[in-house]
């Protein structure tokens, strides 16, 4: 597997042309990741500075000048911090998708009054750093079938008060529908991404909490039932708003700093489209010269299968919604990229089909017969018609790392992304025509 790829290729032509070596960004290009160079580098530093068992940590940005920070907790308290839930260590089955770095931890927590050793950036000092992951709840419906992106969503923050002030550490569970419904049952009811084979009769249990529930509103498309929506993927920061998003649903949004669930988002209604088919992106674009966000949704029931770009103002007010149909199956939409003039979406070989779902078999395949498409849109376009789509070579490319004009060549886009030969989705899938 090469972990960076680049691609670059004139609008005009529609030629796609690979690199011979992977391509650095030029100087002074835009950054399409909704970040500057700066910002990033101390996001990344600043990510490292709170390490709970009390470790030193090297520096890893040049550009920050923080180097380490030490949280002053006995060990008792820290084991108790790593300690897994009681329903894990005393299962009888394993899976690997539930251990090491992914093995959940057993509470929510607070912690306050952390001694910070070292300087904070002045661009830091009084930020809060998010992490929103999966953190399964209580047993799944199956040890086996149980699979990473199934795990309810567990937001972490670090608020960095100041240099003599410290810092606070907390950890919250996204408030979904899903969570309070499997809470108040008592146990787990959806399946998840391995395995969408319905279970009666708890299928009817669900699709009547979905649509009749005491939450009052569905938190995703008609066509997701068997899987609940954990907000799990991603944070988004817009318009004054922390959202926790998961791709195949409506984003939940939270309060800060406590992280308390202030309930489902969706722009008051402007992003529905019929009996709520559409869905919010985990990987949402800022833009930072704008304020513009850019998502996209996408519909892999439907025939055609299609996708819909979302613009939203800095004030977060809908701008522009362009739905357009996929140049291949019913893909799985995971990432896209933005330039300062185009939205890039790419679109993999890796297929939802659906008699799998109800046979109970991983749901998607990778199709090695089929091509690799990058599609490219100006922003300010209304209509699908103005997609200009690229083959490329059978691959896939699960995140996009950068994208930019290039500022020597206006026809010119290049796109960074993380190269896979093929993916079988950690066990949702299995290989076609290879």
């Amino acid at each position: 597997m090469e972990p960076l790829w680049g691609i670059s290729w004139h609008v005009d032509k529609g030629q796609p042309r690979l690199p011979e070596s992977r391509p650095g960004a030029p100087k002074g290009c835009w950054k399409g990741h909704g970040a500057d160079r700066r910002v990033a580098c101390l996001a990344v530093a600043t990510a490292a500075v709170l390490r709970l068992r009390g470790r030193r940590i090297s520096r890893r940005g040049t550009r920050a000048s923080t180097d380490v920070a030490v949280a002053q907790l006995d060990a008792a308290t820290l084991r108790q911090l790593g300690r897994p839930p009681a329903w894990l260590r005393e299962a009888e089955e394993a899976n690997l998708q539930l251990a090491n770095g992914w093995e959940p931890v057993s509470s929510e927590v607070t912690l306050r009054n952390l001694r910070i050793r070292g300087r904070l950036p002045k661009h830091v000092q009084g930020g809060i750093f998010l992490r929103n992951g999966p953190n399964q709840a209580m047993s799944p419906v199956s040890m086996q079938d149980y699979h990473i992106f199934d795990g309810h969503g567990m937001i972490h923050a670090v608020h960095f008060l100041g240099d003599d002030e410290g810092a606070t550490y907390a950890r919250r569970y996204v408030r979904t529908q899903a969570l309070q419904f499997e809470e108040s049952e008592g146990q787990c009811l959806y399946t998840g991404m391995k395995k969408m084979l319905p279970q009666f009769p708890t299928f009817f249990r669900l699709l009547f909490e979905k649509y009749f529930g005491s939450s009052g509103s569905t938190d995703s498309p008609y066509w997701v039932i068997q899987n609940r929506n954990p907000a799990n993927n991603g944070c988004t920061v817009h318009a004054g708003r922390v959202l926790a998003t998961w791709e195949a649903g409506w984003a939940y949004q939270l309060r800060l700093p406590d992280l308390e669930t202030l309930g489902l988002f969706d722009y008051e209604g402007t992003w529905a489209d019929g009996a709520v088919t559409d869905n919010c992106s985990a990987h949402g674009k800022q833009d930072p010269e704008t304020g513009q966000l850019i998502t996209i949704s996408y519909n892999m029931i439907e025939l055609p299968p299609w996708l819909r770009v979302i613009t939203a103002s800095a004030d977060g007010a809908l701008e522009r919604s362009v739905k357009v149909p996929l140049p291949s199956g019913a893909a799985l939409l995971h990432d896209f990229g933005i330039t300062q003039r185009r939205v890039i979406l790419n679109v993999g070989p890796l297929n939802l089909v659906p008699l799998k779902m109800v046979s109970g078999a991983p749901p998607f395949d990778f199709d090695f017969s089929a091509k690799c498409y990058f599609g490219i849109l100006d922003r300010s376009s209304d209509s699908a018609d103005d997609v200009i789509w690229v083959e490329a070579e059978n691959c896939f490319n699960f995140h996009v790392l950068n994208a930019y004009d290039d500022p020597t060549d206006p026809c010119r886009v290049i796109v960074h992304t993380f190269r896979q030969d093929y993916t079988l989705g950690l066990g949702m899938g299995s290989k076609l025509n290879e």
